[in-house]
């Protein structure tokens, strides 16, 4: 929603972003049609756990692809904060944690 509605939200806070459910195409499709150099752009904060976990071993290889297809799409280095916790996990207690850390950026 926040990419979409980028004239309404300023910050993305997005913790253990599932960004594996969906195939790179898609990503790809839908970026390419943003328009990064154009419109407003929302400061995205990503946090990634550790890799102790399946679950947090499936999302960090997420952590390297939308890094890398934000930066072909032209999203500006600057807009993108990753935060990544190897002691981490996918639950609330590092969240409400990590939440902490990423208000420090909204602005």
């Amino acid at each position: 929603l926040g990419m979409e509605y980028s004239n309404i939200f300023t910050h993305i806070f997005s913790f253990s972003p599932a960004i594996n459910l969906f195939k790179k195409e898609a990503y790809s499709k839908y970026f390419a049609s943003k328009h990064f150099s154009l419109n407003k752009r929302p400061l995205l904060y990503l946090y990634y756990g550790g890799k102790r976990q399946f679950l947090e071993k499936d999302l960090l290889p997420s952590y390297y692809f939308i890094n890398d297809i934000l930066h072909f799409y032209s999203y500006p280095n600057d807009l993108i904060i990753n935060s990544y916790n190897k002691e981490g996990r996918h639950n609330e207690m590092f969240w409400r944690y990590e939440c902490l850390n990423a208000l420090k950026y909204f602005k």
